[in-house]
């Protein structure tokens, strides 16, 4: 009898081992571990084979090292709670600290995968790891499972001394991607077939979907991020709803931030302020724009604005700019309330060098819509004066609807009694013109000019002159 049938019989008498055709049978629970007596060598399988252990067993079949440190166990109950069928442990290694320690309860190693001919691979899920999806049924209508999840992975814990800078429960570190056309860490894809489907929810305190949770979707050309609680970040579906939304206290109602198709807006709850679609820049109340927290713009009331030193409702600001336009008149001036139009406003004005004729018009202007108060000034300045008699006139319609054409005065360098011919003797001098108040009817032109039916026989002169509304 060889040594090997000597063995068997041995394991047969003792442990209760039978073995029939490829099939060893263990009749009762033992623990296998190295025999002095014999070389422990390896468990080899020449063919296919399978390793049985008994049904609905806790612990039915382990592999441990000799200090009783089970590395893999399973677990084959059906009917208790709490169960892991295959639960991979380890000894709890204590191990020299050092910059390179590393240590793994579990391991993929690297290999290659070599494909041959040239048709295109669609997809090549999990490489290292590929989990398939668990079924969950139930013989009696109405059960409800509030949360259920595929695969459930806990965080690191520090006991002890030891501290940890970051904490990950899952790290992804960078990798290379050269010859990819598109490459990411992490790719998620939505689901589908739920009231509300996301790519990735990130829970807040509440630990459940719809408290303090952070969604991040996507589905053909739309995306979405949103948090329906306090504390959140919500970016809605392009074209539906808003597109960026943070809230510090509670957020932003989704009425502010409703769009037209392809409209957008960014926006910022609790006192700052969002860009809305349609709307523009809108700050709450009391809240402002600004720049090095020495200069802002603040809102004073409704339709009213401050520039100011940075704090709200301050109005001590300057404005530098090259052009102002007004769509209505100054309320107030250096403090002090103002009427009609608050401040004067030139409307027309002249100017004309060399003329040697009647000037048919030097200035004008039309009202608008509504009679208006004006003053006229004006300057002729003669450079040769031979012979010539003339004046200065204004043109208009006043308020009954009545034309009429003012002849202005004016005063000489030297003072004394006002005239209004321009003549000649008076030779090549300055003639300065006494302003005067008009009422020019709506919609009717004032027009400053040198009277057609004057003499210029012999003259050369400059004239300038300007139309300002008061009131």
């Amino acid at each position: 009898m060889s040594i090997a049938s000597k063995v068997v019989g041995l394991m047969k008498g003792v442990f209760g081992i039978s073995v029939a055709g490829a099939t060893l049978t263990i009749g009762s629970p033992i623990t296998l571990v190295n025999l002095p007596a014999f070389d422990p060598g390896n468990l080899v399988f020449a063919s296919a084979a399978t390793i049985s252990a008994p049904v609905n067993t806790a612990a039915a079949l382990t592999i441990q090292d000799s200090g009783n440190n089970a590395y893999l166990t399973f677990d084959t109950r059906t009917t208790a709670s709490g169960v892991k069928a295959s639960l991979f442990g380890n000894a709890g290694p204590s191990i020299a600290s050092a910059s390179g320690v590393t240590y793994s309860s579990v391991g993929l190693s690297a290999y290659t995968l070599t494909l041959s001919g040239v048709t295109t691979v669609t997809n090549l899920p999990g490489l290292q790891l590929n989990i398939a999806s668990p079924t969950v049924t139930n013989t009696s209508a109405g059960l409800t499972i509030t949360t259920a999840a595929t695969a459930t992975i806990n965080g690191p814990l520090q006991a002890g001394n030891a501290a940890f800078t970051n904490a990950y429960t899952v790290d992804l570190p960078a990798f290379s991607a050269t010859g990819s056309t598109r490459a990411a860490g992490l790719r998620v894809t939505v689901p589908s077939g739920a009231t509300t489907n996301s790519g990735i929810s990130i829970l807040g305190a509440g630990g459940t979907l719809g408290t303090n949770e952070l969604r991040l979707s996507y589905s053909g050309t739309d995306a979405s991020i949103s948090n329906p609680g306090d504390g959140s970040v919500t970016l809605y579906t392009q074209g539906t709803g808003a597109i960026f939304s943070v809230s510090r206290a509670s957020p932003v109602a989704s009425s502010a931030f409703a769009t037209s198709a392809g409209g957008g807006q960014i926006g910022v709850n609790a006192g700052t302020a969002y860009l809305q679609n349609g709307t523009g820049l809108l700050l709450t109340s009391g809240y402002l724009v600004q720049w090095n927290s020495d200069s802002g713009i603040s809102r004073l009331g409704a339709a009213s604005l401050a520039i100011g030193n940075g704090t709200a409702g301050d109005f001590s600001g300057a404005l530098k700019l090259t052009t102002l336009t007004l769509q209505g008149t100054v309320g107030t001036y250096n403090g002090v309330a103002t009427t009609g139009w608050g401040v004067p406003a030139i409307q027309g004005t002249g100017n004309t060098v060399g003329a040697i004729a009647a000037i048919a018009s030097n200035s004008t202007y039309t009202v608008g819509a509504a009679d208006g108060t004006f003053l006229i000034t004006a300057n002729i300045l003669v450079t040769t004066a031979t012979l010539h008699a003339f004046t200065a006139t204004v043109a208009y319609t006043d308020e009954s609807n009545t034309s009429r054409v003012l002849t202005l005065s004016f005063t000489l360098l030297a003072g004394g009694t006002l005239g209004t011919s321009i003549a000649n003797a008076n030779g090549a001098v300055p003639y300065e013109f006494v302003p005067v108040c008009i009422r020019a009817k709506a919609a009717t032109a004032i027009t400053v000019a040198t009277a057609a039916g004057g003499t210029y026989t012999t003259v050369v002169y400059n004239m300038r002159s300007a139309i300002t509304q008061i009131a």
